[in-house]
């Protein structure tokens, strides 16, 4: 018997009070704002990063690109002996980046370039860009 009065129990049970139509049609509005906010926040996220990779390889592959072309000059490949700093110029304002340093120390056989490359995309004018190293050597022919 007390299994079944506590079943009916259940079964009638109503809440004190019912939450009006007004304040049903808020509770959905501030969920789709906030499911809005967080996708929002999600894709900021996502094109940043994609714009600090993309950063990253642009300046990888320009300081690579000047590296191997200053070493055209090397008098070991039939250049004139000495890099060319002017053609360095002209391919860091086409690529849109910055010579920090070019590293001379093993010519004719070696050297390095070092630059700053700019975001291009949604972090341009709030990140400073990244530096990056561009190499390249001349390896003699084996003496017999």
């Amino acid at each position: 018997m007390f299994q079944q009065h506590h079943k009916d129990a259940l079964l009638h049970y109503r809440p004190i009070r019912q939450p009006a139509d007004h304040e049903q049609g808020a509770t959905a509005l501030t969920i789709l704002l906030a499911l809005t906010a967080t996708v929002a926040v999600a894709l900021a996220i996502m094109a940043a990063a994609s714009d600090a990779l993309s950063t990253y390889q642009h300046g990888q592959h320009v300081a690579d690109m000047m590296a191997v072309t200053l070493m055209q000059e090397s008098p070991l490949v039939g250049g004139v002996g000495t890099p060319d700093r002017g053609l360095l110029t002209r391919i860091a304002i086409h690529e849109h980046v910055q010579v920090i340093n070019v590293d001379t120390t093993g010519w004719p056989l070696e050297i390095r370039v070092h630059i700053r490359a700019e975001p291009t995309g949604v972090l341009r004018g709030l990140w400073s860009g990244v530096l990056a190293e561009g190499a390249a050597e001349v390896i003699p022919p084996p003496t017999q």
